[in-house]
């Protein structure tokens, strides 16, 4: 085996188990969903479903039927499609305009720095304006 060869399969170790200790935590968690509440705490090894418990469909079925549930899920799916409805509906026409038309004031580069910028700014700097306009706006808890 050459070097080279080593060092690729060295490489696919590496990343198989980073992805392994990436996904152990999903796994887990829709592991967990399958069971029992008894079995939560008593079965031994990964959880392999079938072979370490016997997975089972209540958990699903039960919050499945809670009013709630089915509310916020339809909430989710409304306010996300109409969020990206949305900015698609908007972000599309700037994004030919700033490709397709040179600016002079400002210019072309300055307008995609600054809309690049905006891609790193950290969440949490808007959400205290944002909840402030809701708040005044009386958005809050609404669609």
């Amino acid at each position: 085996m050459t070097h080279k060869r080593a060092m690729t399969y060295g490489y696919l170790l590496i990343a198989l188990a980073v992805a392994f200790l990436w996904f152990l935590p999903i796994f887990w968690a829709v592991s967990l969903s399958f069971r029992r509440p008894i079995d939560t705490f008593t079965v031994a090894g990964l959880g392999i479903p079938f072979l370490n418990y016997q997975p089972t469909l209540e958990n699903w079925i039960t919050e499945l039927r809670a009013r709630e549930t089915i509310r916020a899920l339809g909430n989710s799916t409304i306010i996300s499609f109409s969020a990206s409805f949305f900015a698609l509906l908007i972000g599309t026409p700037a994004a030919y305009a700033l490709a397709r038309f040179r600016y002079r004031l400002p210019p072309n580069e300055d307008l995609t720095v600054w809309f690049l910028s905006q891609r790193i700014l950290p969440p949490i700097a808007t959400v205290v304006p944002f909840i402030l306009i809701m708040s005044q706006l009386k958005l809050i808890d609404t669609r």
